[in-house]
């Protein structure tokens, strides 16, 4: 049968301890008065559907919509939650200077949509938005605009886990459509804002933090952190805001949508008390664990790989005093993958700046680089050099610096020749670094970060790596490879033992494919058939009967990719992996897709998702990755590097020994599922 052209697939996070750090100290206490004064809260609802602002706003007789909510001039108190309920709830306009928190959120199980939502000048303080859906298109319209903002004199602002997007079907866009359908995502000018594990696709900007003239209403003292901006033809994301952190944001694929300006997967500028840019300082921005690749699709329409150039992190209107950049990968086509113009006391450490695989082919190619040099001509700043900034432990294709003093500069890579021996396969966008690399052990130790991008500690070996990937030796690998094509995968060798086979029979394989792949430089899977019912194919490899450990593993990270048989539409397509006693399984439930992360043992506790806060394909390669720990006694499933949910029972075992990949169910007639790069790491 005829497998779907293969395209890129990119390996965006694995493993690690954690996606992103808790929330900035500043945030946290404010959740801590809101703790104390959550004693008198109450808890809301609102339902579209059969809501009446007449009503109490009680779960038996709930509001109508959030819109009417605030137009009613309904107040509330610190540690209040009002729950949204599934249905559109018009285009809320937040007020409400809160002494502590209120929450407006999802209803478990519910989906409720939004038009926008906007905070006005000085109207809002202490809100936290979670798990909404914001579009123009959930009010049968199409409009650009700001989709999230929050505008001055806003304090203490919170988006987590929503989902926000101009159109959810962007085929046969023009540039035009671009310039004028695509909104920007989230805006803000409030102090202490927190935008955290969203979703934003098809938007023209992403996330941004602002400023005004006066340097003390900004977004100040803000954190942007775990989001996935996919699809823009703006800024992906712009700090401007004194003391803000952005870190283990996801960007990918900007479009060109016309005109000579260049986008930017970061940007900022500093805005003087004149409002004029780069006649001001942003101060004490950090920049950690952030991926920026400008395009990962080789068929996608109007790429800035085309003629509208991408720069990866760009800081072109200083003043910049005592910025951190690491731990970033910088993937782009255009020459500039970090920049900074007027930059003082800043540390750019262990970040990967590469040429785009899919510009490779241009002649010449350009030299993603690391730029620094002095401020701009004109303003108070002009022409002031940079001074005292460290550029250390960074991959790049040149480090240039123009009208610069006492700059440290050492333990770098500078090199374009990065197309084998340094990563596990650079053309098809796989970034974490092969053994025997030229990075590995090469970088110094002073100022390095702790951890690398994906949360692994540094050093792993002798010493510490250059870039933003500190190089893992895997426990286990297998991308089944090394067997023949068509062979049953019971019996195969693996270490000093053999994979397992169960669960097959008449209307029952478990093979060596080669139809499907995951594009890690392979060219096989293990593919799973299932005809008839009361077989469940499945695969087992034993990790200690392998020699691949001596003792269950009480802590670590299991990686795998799944694809659903493209070319079995009609089938369920449902999959079972077994991680010593923590199950991941994908099912139905009332005709919708779903996943299920539970353990087995102690409470045998087990929860369910469908889809929020992370992206799922049925037909393509997704990557999945569980981290488990028996100390702390948890587990987490991230999906496409997502975190999609943690299950914790402190009664159950989370140790692993063994790793069983399978079929869902025995009374299936029509599963079929390719499996492949298989990796257990400490």
């Amino acid at each position: 049968m005829a497998a779907p052209a293969k395209k890129p697939m990119v390996v965006l996070r694995r493993g690690g301890t954690t996606p992103h750090p808790p929330m900035n100290t500043i945030r946290l206490l404010s959740l801590c008065l809101l703790a104390g004064g959550a004693l008198n809260a109450a808890t809301y609802y609102c339902d579209p559907a059969t809501g009446d602002m007449a009503n109490p706003g009680t779960s038996a007789s709930p509001w109508s919509t959030l819109e009417a909510v605030f137009a009613a001039n309904k107040t509330f108190v610190a540690g209040d939650i009002i729950n949204l309920r599934t249905g559109h709830h018009g285009s809320p306009s937040i007020k409400g200077i809160n002494s502590g928190d209120v929450t407006i959120q999802a209803e478990s199980g519910h989906t409720p949509t939004v038009r926008k939502i906007t905070a006005s000048y000085n109207a809002a303080s202490h809100w936290v938005i979670s798990g909404l859906t914001v579009s123009p298109e959930t009010a049968g319209v199409s409009e650009g605009g700001r989709y999230v903002y929050f505008l001055p004199g806003c304090h203490y602002m919170t988006v987590k886990n929503c989902l926000i997007y101009s159109a959810s079907n962007i085929t046969g866009w023009t540039a035009t459509d671009w310039a004028s359908k695509a909104g920007a995502g989230i805006v803000s000018y409030a102090d202490h804002t927190v935008i955290l594990d969203n979703t934003l696709r098809n938007v023209g900007g992403g996330i941004a933090l602002l400023r005004t003239s006066s340097a003390t209403v900004q977004a100040s003292d803000s954190q942007v952190s775990g989001n996935l901006i996919e699809n823009f033809c703006g800024d992906a994301m712009v700090g401007c805001s004194d003391n803000s952190i952005f870190d283990y944001n996801t960007v990918k694929n900007c479009y060109h949508s016309g005109g000579s300006t260049h986008r930017d997967g970061f940007q900022s500028w500093s805005l003087g008390e004149d409002n004029v840019a780069g006649n001001g300082v942003v101060t004490g921005v950090t920049l950690r664990g952030n991926i920026f690749i400008s395009q990962t699709d080789p068929d996608q329409p109007l790429s800035t790989e085309d003629g509208g150039t991408m720069h990866g992190i760009g800081c072109f209107d200083g003043m910049y005093d005592n910025w951190v950049v690491e731990n970033n990968l910088v993937v782009n086509g255009n020459d500039y993958g970090i920049s900074f113009v007027g930059a003082r006391n800043c540390r750019i450490v262990n970040n990967t700046v590469l040429v785009n695989p899919l510009k490779r082919a241009t002649t010449p190619f350009p030299y993603s680089k690391i730029y620094l040099s002095a401020h701009k001509a004109g303003g108070p700043y002009a022409n002031v050099y940079s001074s005292d900034n460290i550029i250390r432990n960074n991959l790049a294709a040149e480090i240039n610096q123009w009208h610069v003093t006492n700059t440290t500069l050492d333990h770098n890579i500078v090199t374009s020749s990065y197309d084998t021996g340094y990563f596990v396969n650079y053309s098809g966008f796989n970034f974490y670094t092969v053994a025997g690399s030229p990075l590995i052990d090469a970088g110094s130790a002073t100022l390095a970060p702790a951890v690398d991008i994906d949360g692994f500690p540094r050093p792993q070996g002798a010493g510490f790596d250059i870039g933003a990937y500190e190089f893992v030796n895997l426990l286990f690998s297998d991308s089944f490879e090394a067997y023949t094509t068509g062979a049953n995968i019971g019996g195969q060798p693996v270490g000093t033992t053999a994979w397992a086979a169960n669960g097959t029979g008449a209307g029952g394989t478990a093979t060596i494919s080669a139809a499907q792949a995951y594009n890690d430089g392979g060219t096989q899977s293990l593919y799973l058939l299932q005809t008839a019912m009361g077989v469940r194919p499945r695969a087992t490899v034993n990790l200690i009967a392998g020699g691949f450990i001596t003792s269950p593993l009480t802590k670590g990270s299991v990686f795998f990719a799944a694809c659903e048989d493209p070319n079995n539409g009609a089938g369920s397509n449902f999959f079972t992996v077994n991680i010593g006693t923590v199950n991941l399984s994908r099912s139905t439930q009332g005709g919708v897709g779903k996943f299920t992360l539970s353990v087995n043992g102690g409470k045998s506790t087990g929860i369910g998702f469908t889809g929020a806060g992370y992206t799922y394909t049925p037909g393509v390669w997704n990557m999945f990755e569980v981290d488990f720990d028996n100390t702390a006694k948890t587990a987490s499933l991230y999906i496409n590097g997502a975190l999609a949910g943690t299950v914790s029972d402190t009664l159950a075992d989370f140790s692993l020994s063994s790793i069983t990949l399978g079929l869902y169910s025995s009374g299936s007639t029509n599963d079929k599922v390719y499996f492949d790069a298989l990796e257990v790491a400490p």
